[in-house]
């Protein structure tokens, strides 16, 4: 019997947890779209590294529109990746002062190129 913890579901935004978001995307310079809104709602409900298929999953959303949003998110310095041993990438939300760790390991996460 494997121990893989179960994803965290995924609950949609409030309307005052929207509008931070759509606040936080125009500072950023990017344009609305629902897909962007929730990845970054469901980062911030996680507070963990996630895959993209996990998000697509999560959120209902397609995976190909899951991955552009993430290479949005990332370009604008809203999120940034880490690669694992497996070469499997996670997303994780930038917090502006605060620390980049890891809730399993502690490891600090780079942000040093955003």
């Amino acid at each position: 019997m494997c121990n893989m913890p179960m994803p965290a579901p995924f609950y949609g935004p409030t309307t005052t947890e929207r509008t931070a978001l759509v606040k936080l995307l125009r500072s950023a310079g990017l344009k609305l779209s629902t897909a962007r809104i929730h990845i970054l709602h469901y980062l911030h409900q996680t507070n963990a590294p996630q895959t993209a298929e996990t998000m697509s999953q999560q959120a209902c959303l397609p995976l190909s529109t899951t991955y552009r949003a993430l290479a949005a998110l990332e370009t604008y310095g809203l999120t940034g990746i880490l690669f694992g041993s497996a070469g499997v990438a996670r997303w994780y939300l930038i917090r502006e002062g605060r620390p980049q760790r890891c809730n399993s390991c502690g490891q600090r996460y780079s942000t040093e190129y955003v």
